[in-house]
């Protein structure tokens, strides 16, 4: 019988993957705990209809940038993951891509915030989550 565990607590160990999408090099954004609501009914959101996407203040944060993709709404941190905070990493929004104002000129994709064109750009967009209930649209993390 101990044997038999030693296999088993062996095959768990060799099947854990040193290999991570929590990327160390792309932590440069703050983790900060965040719960926001806005009301879709209200400005800014009123206007965005499928396929637009808008930025919102929100405190703690660089900015938020909802996009409304096909119904489906989704949120993410308007600043440069691949950058130290400086004013030109805040991304200006042309739906559906994102750009960085820095020289590099990061794109990324306002649809799931994959890094757009330039190989050198390894994070993607900082995600939050998002949920509806009602026409209240809640962003937290």
């Amino acid at each position: 019988m101990k044997s038999f565990f030693s296999a088993i607590v062996f095959f768990l160990l060799m099947s854990c993957s040193g290999n991570s999408v929590d990327d160390k090099n792309c932590r440069i954004l703050l983790d900060i705990d965040f719960n926001h609501t806005e009301n879709l009914n209200l400005h800014p959101l009123n206007g965005l209809f499928p396929g637009s996407a808008v930025t919102i203040n929100v405190p703690n944060t660089r900015g938020v940038i909802i996009a409304n993709t096909a119904g489906r709404y989704v949120a993410f941190d308007a600043a440069d993951p691949n950058h130290t905070f400086n004013t030109c990493s805040v991304l200006t929004v042309d739906y559906p891509i994102g750009t960085c104002g820095c020289e590099d000129g990061n794109e990324f994709s306002l649809l799931d915030g994959a890094p757009i064109g330039n190989e050198d750009t390894l994070c993607p967009l900082k995600i939050y989550r998002v949920e509806v209930s009602g026409n209240l649209l809640q962003i937290f993390n």
